[in-house]
C-alpha cells in the first residue's frame, strides 16, 4: 500500500509540475489553478494530459532520470505540444497517435538540448523542446496526409467571445490563457490566480512584460484584439518574468531588464509571424527563448556583482532567488580578509595617517603589540627584543599564490629607519581576484613561503621585524594591484575580528579597525565548531509547543547535489540552509514559516562565532522576508525587490543555560530591534545547545515577554 501511494505522488508530482513549469514554478498549487485553466476547453486539457502521460512513461521507459521526470521537465514540453496540436487542429479519437507522436517525439528532442544547451552553454532548454517537436508534426502534416494539417488561426479567433473588461486587462487575461493555447478571459484568470499564488514577484512582472510589449507592438501598428496578437503577447509575458526574477535577482534593475526584453520579444515575435502564419502556425514561444538567451549571454561578460545579477541555479521562485542572494548579501564579508596575525594587536597608524598612509597610500594600517596604557615596549627602548611585537608570527590574510619575496634586509635599531629600502623585507600575495596583499617590515631571515607557493588564510608567512622604513618593530598591511610594492593603495575590509567595546568584547565585521583600537581574529573552537556540524544523516527529534499547540517532529542534517548543507524538518519539508566555516557558523537560507523550530533556530542563532569566550557580544542582520506569515508576506513579496535595504537587525550574545549543568552547553540569544509589523511583534530567540550533540532548545519570545514557541530536544 505504501508502495502505491508513493508512486501515486510521483505521478501526481510529474503532472503538477508540469503544468507549473510552464511559468517556471514549482507551485502543486499553481500546477492545480494552470491545469484548471485547460480544461475550459475539455478536449484540449484532455490532449494536454494525456500528452504529460505519454511523456512521462516514454521517459521512465528510456531510462531517463526519475527525478527529472517528477520534476515535470518532460512533461511541460509535452504538455504544450497536445495543447498547440489540439488548438491547431481540433482533437479526435483519431489525432490521438498523432498527439502521442508529438510527445514521444518531444522527450527525446527535449533530452537531445538539454545535453547540449545546458552541458555546453550552460543555457536553459526552456520550452525549446515544445518548439521543435510542434513545429515538425505540424511542417510534416503539410506533406503527410495522414497527419491532421494545422486550421486557420482566423477561424479559430472567430470563436472567442469578449468580456466586458477594459480593454488592457482583457488583452492581459487572453495572453496568460494563451501559453496554453487557452485564448479567453476565464482561462486567464485562472492562470492570473495560480501566478499570483505561486509567486507575487512573477505575478507583477507578468503585468509588466504584457503592457509594456503590447504598448510597444500598438505604437508599431500591430492589432490589439486578435487571437493572433494573444499568441504574440504571451512571449512578453514569459520573457518579463524569466530575465525579471528567474534567471536574475528581482530589483529595480531587473524589472527594467524585463521590460526592455519583452519590447526585444515583440520585435523577434514580428519577424516570426512574418514566416509562419502563412502556414496556419502561430510563432509559439520562439520570441521569448531568443530574446531570454539573447540578454542572458549578454549579461555574462559584464563583471560579477552588477545589478542586474544573474542567477547561476534559479530557486523555486523569483522570492527565494531574492531572498539567497540577500542572504549573501548578509553573510558574504567585504574582501573575506583576516587579521595578519596572532593574538590581539593595536593600530598604530590608519587610514589616512598622520605619517606615511596618505593621499595614493591612504588604505594601509600599521599594528603593534602594546600594552594596556598603549606601550610598545617593555625594559630597554634600544633593544629590539624589548618590543613584544618583534619575532612575532605574520599570516597570510587570505588565500593566494606568493607573488614576490623580499629578504635579507637588515632591521634597524630601534629609532632609525632604511630609507634607501622603504619596505625592508616583504611578501606579496596575489589574491584569485586578481589584487595582492603587501606585509612589510618583516625580520631577515624569518620569510617560510617563497614565489610560487600556494597559501591559505592563516598560513605563516614570517615574523614581524623593523626591516625598511620602521622606527619601531610593527606589521605594515596594504592591498594593491601590482605586485611590486609602491602601487597605489585599493580599499579593503576585514572580515571579522574581535575588539573590546567597554570592558566587554565584540565581533566587528567587514570593517577596518580605528586608530589606537586593539583587534584580535577570533579563534575558534573546535567544541564550538561540533556543535553545529550534525553528520550527514543524523536525526534530532523535538516536542514543540505553540500557542496552546503541541506537536513532534524531526530535523534531518543533508545535503543537496551542490554540497550546500541544510536542515530539513519531516513534519512539512521546511528547509535551513548553513556554512560549514572554521570560525563562524552562518545560516544562508531559510525556507520555513515562522513560529517553527527552524525559524527560532534561524532568529536565535542566524550567525555565530565559534568562540568559547561567553562574554562576546555581536550585531548581525536579517532577511525581513522570513519574519513574514500569509497575507503579509504576500503583500510585502511585491515591494521587497524595491527594498535592498531593509532589514531585521539583532543584538547577539552568548548566555549560560539556566538549568544545564556542565560547560558543554551554551546558549545563544538575540534581540531584535526593526521587526516588521506583525501581531505580536517579536522580541527575542533563544537556542541552547550542546558541544556534541548540537541543537537541544530553541524558542521564540514577544515584545512583551512572552513565550510564543518552545521546543526541546528528546531522546
Amino acid at each position: 500500500m505504501a508502495e502505491r501511494r508513493a508512486a501515486a505522488r510521483t505521478v501526481l508530482d510529474s503532472v503538477l509540475g508540469s503544468y507549473s513549469g510552464v511559468y517556471f514554478s514549482r507551485s502543486r498549487a499553481a500546477g492545480l489553478f494552470f491545469m484548471a485553466a485547460t480544461f475550459t476547453s475539455p478536449a484540449s486539457g484532455l490532449a494536454g494530459l494525456g500528452s504529460i502521460l505519454v511523456a512521462n512513461g516514454a521517459a521512465f521507459l528510456m531510462g531517463f532520470d526519475r527525478e527529472a521526470i517528477r520534476s515535470g521537465r518532460y512533461g511541460l514540453n509535452a504538455l504544450l505540444v497536445g495543447l498547440g496540436l489540439a488548438y491547431l487542429s481540433p482533437p479526435t479519437f483519431a489525432s490521438a497517435p498523432q498527439l502521442a507522436l508529438g510527445a514521444v517525439l518531444t522527450v527525446v528532442v527535449t533530452t537531445a538540448l538539454q545535453t547540449v544547451l545546458e552541458g555546453v552553454f550552460y543555457l536553459p532548454s526552456l520550452s525549446l523542446g515544445f518548439v521543435f517537436a510542434t513545429l515538425a508534426v505540424d511542417l510534416a502534416a503539410l506533406s503527410l496526409p495522414g497527419l491532421s494539417s494545422p486550421g486557420s488561426l482566423a477561424e479559430t479567433a472567430a470563436a472567442i467571445g469578449s468580456w466586458p473588461l477594459p480593454h488592457a486587462v482583457e488583452g492581459y487575461l487572453k495572453a496568460l490563457g494563451a501559453v496554453f493555447f487557452r485564448i479567453d478571459v476565464r482561462s486567464g484568470l485562472l492562470v492570473a490566480a495560480g501566478l499570483a499564488a505561486a509567486s507575487r514577484i512573477s505575478f507583477v512582472l507578468s503585468a509588466v512584460g504584457y503592457l509594456t510589449g503590447a504598448a510597444f507592438s500598438a505604437s508599431a501598428g500591430a492589432s490589439p484584439g486578435d487571437a493572433g496578437s494573444a499568441l504574440v503577447a504571451f512571449n512578453f509575458i514569459l520573457a518579463a518574468i524569466s530575465l525579471g526574477g528567474v534567471y536574475t535577482v528581482p530589483s529595480l534593475a531587473s524589472y527594467l531588464l524585463a521590460a526592455l526584453a519583452a519590447v526585444v520579444a515583440a520585435v523577434f515575435a514580428g519577424a516570426a509571424r512574418v514566416v509562419m502564419e502563412p502556414y496556419g502556425i502561430p510563432v509559439l514561444s520562439i520570441p521569448f527563448i531568443a530574446a531570454t538567451y539573447l540578454f542572458i549571454l549578454g549579461l555574462r561578460s559584464r563583471p560579477v556583482g552588477l545589478a542586474p545579477e544573474l542567477v547561476r541555479v534559479p530557486a523555486a521562485s523569483p522570492e527565494e532567488n531574492l531572498a539567497l542572494a540577500q542572504s549573501r548579501r548578509l553573510w558574504r564579508a567585504s574582501g573575506g580578509l583576516r587579521l595578519p596575525f596572532l593574538g590581539a594587536w593595536t593600530v598604530t597608524q590608519g587610514t589616512e595617517g598622520a605619517h606615511t598612509h596618505k593621499e595614493r597610500w591612504r588604505h594601509a594600517l600599521d599594528f603593534a603589540l602594546t600594552d594596556e596604557q598603549g606601550g610598545e615596549f617593555q625594559g630597554d627602548p634600544s633593544r629590539l627584543e624589548s618590543y613584544p611585537a618583534y619575532g612575532m608570527p605574520v599570516v597570510a590574510p587570505g588565500a593566494g599564490i606568493v607573488a614576490r619575496v623580499v629578504d635579507g634586509v637588515a632591521d634597524n635599531p630601534p629609532g632609525q629607519m632604511n630609507m634607501e629600502r622603504n619596505w625592508g623585507n616583504y611578501v606579496s600575495l596575489r589574491h584569485i581576484d586578481g589584487s595582492h596583499s603587501l606585509l612589510a617590515h618583516l625580520k631577515p631571515g624569518s620569510i617560510k613561503v617563497k614565489a610560487g607557493d600556494v597559501v591559505v588564510p592563516g598560513a605563516a608567512l614570517g615574523r614581524c621585524g623593523n626591516s625598511g622604513r620602521s622606527p619601531q618593530p610593527h606589521i605594515h598591511y596594504h592591498l594593491q594591484r601590482e605586485p611590486e610594492p609602491g602601487g597605489e593603495t585599493l580599499p579593503f575590509a576585514f572580515a571579522r575580528f574581535v575588539v573590546e567595546d567597554g570592558g566587554v568584547p565584540r565581533l566587528s565585521e567587514r570593517r577596518l579597525p580605528r586608530e589606537g583600537e586593539r583587534a584580535a581574529h577570533p579563534e575558534p573552537s573546535a567544541r564550538r565548531r561540533a556543535a553545529f556540524r550534525p553528520p550527514i544523516g543524523s536525526e534530532l527529534s523535538f516536542a514543540t509547543e505553540s500557542v496552546g499547540r503541541r506537536w513532534r517532529e524531526k530535523l534531518v542534517a543533508e545535503a543537496d547535489l551542490d554540497g550546500a548543507l541544510f536542515l530539513r524538518s519531516t513534519r512539512d519539508g521546511s528547509r535551513l540552509y548553513y556554512l560549514d566555516q572554521e570560525d563562524i557558523f552562518t545560516v544562508t537560507h531559510l525556507v520555513a514559516r515562522p513560529r517553527t523550530i527552524l525559524f527560532a533556530f534561524f532568529a536565535a542563532a542566524s550567525r555565530v562565532p565559534l568562540v568559547a569566550d561567553n562574554r562576546l557580544r555581536w550585531n548581525s542582520e536579517l532577511p525581513v522576508r522570513p519574519f513574514l506569515g500569509g497575507l503579509t508576506r504576500a503583500a510585502v513579496d511585491c515591494i521587497l525587490p524595491f527594498l535592498p535595504g531593509w532589514r531585521v537587525r539583532a543584538e547577539q550574545s552568548f548566555f549560560v543555560p539556566p538549568g544545564r549543568a556542565g560547560a558543554e552547553f551554551f546558549g545563544v540569544e538575540a534581540r531584535f530591534t526593526g521587526t516588521p509589523p506583525g501581531r505580536p511583534r517579536l522580541g527575542a530567540a533563544r537556542a541552547v545547545f550542546h558541544e556534541e550533540m548540537g541543537l537541544m532548545e530553541a524558542s521564540l519570545i514577544d515584545a512583551a515577554g512572552r513565550t510564543l514557541l518552545t521546543a526541546r530536544r528528546q531522546g
